[in-house]
């Protein structure tokens, strides 16, 4: 038998944040009371969930009853996305509708290769597990992935009644939602030099994007780990998450 224990206080608040704000506190930042700015590589991964109208307009047909069971459900969903992100070291750093943005940041180009390895393992491994998750009607939710890597801002910006927002901005957010674009359901496509990163660790199917799909990601003993802590559709180059 397991215990539900609750979280500590700091543990409880510590989960409604990204881990590259755990860094930041760790690292001595205190309550925000300035604009912040670093200047960082990595590498991004945009998951985008096909099927979710469906499935919306299914469950908001049931009146007020039906829209709490579909906050139920996606928070369920969304939060099997978010383990398996976290499990290969990633970072969950903006919902946006039916898409997920993730971060991995990286200090040297090993630790770049690195981190664009495990953002398409996730990607692969997301497709994998979430295609068993149960859902009303059967209707069936398939994911449109892409992976980009290179350089990232981290800002803190705001003020306003205290108020702070963490933003991560960039060139390789604006590919990925580019390269999303040329996605079909239940694949994963980079863009060239992002599979420059990878090619040596993964399969691969060159497509007439440019792009290049992910076949099947090879063992990765031979990488080092992305670390969160190190110094490290149209979509916005700027996602956010409120503080």
């Amino acid at each position: 038998m397991s215990l539900n224990l609750p979280l500590s206080g700091e543990a409880s608040l510590g989960s409604f944040l990204p881990r590259v704000q755990h860094r930041l506190i760790a690292a001595g930042r205190t309550l925000a009371n300035a604009p912040f700015e670093e200047h960082r590589s990595g590498a991004i991964l945009l998951v985008d969930v096909s099927g979710f109208t469906e499935l919306a307009e299914r469950f908001t047909a049931g009146g007020e009853g039906g829209a709490e069971e579909l906050s139920r459900v996606l928070n369920a969903y969304f939060g099997g996305v978010s383990r398996i992100v976290t499990g290969y070291s990633g970072d969950v750093i903006a919902f946006a509708g039916d898409a997920v943005l993730a971060l991995w940041l990286a200090n040297t180009p090993e630790e770049m290769e690195a981190s664009a390895y495990q953002a398409i393992q996730s990607a692969k491994t997301i497709q994998s597990e979430m295609a068993a998750f149960q859902l009303p009607g059967n209707v069936i939710l398939r994911q449109r992935a892409s992976v980009a890597a290179g350089d990232l801002t981290v800002m803190e910006l705001g003020g306003t009644n205290g108020s702070w927002q963490l933003l991560v901005a960039g060139e390789p957010i604006a590919v990925a939602g580019q390269t999303n674009a040329h996605v079909t359901p239940g694949e994963v496509l980079v863009p060239p030099a992002t599979w420059e990163l990878v090619k040596s660790r993964c399969r691969g199917t060159a497509q007439p994007s440019s792009d290049v799909r992910i076949e099947e990601v090879i063992d990765s003993s031979a990488l080092p780990p992305a670390r969160w802590w190190c110094r490290q559709p149209r979509l916005p180059s700027i996602w956010q998450s409120n503080l």
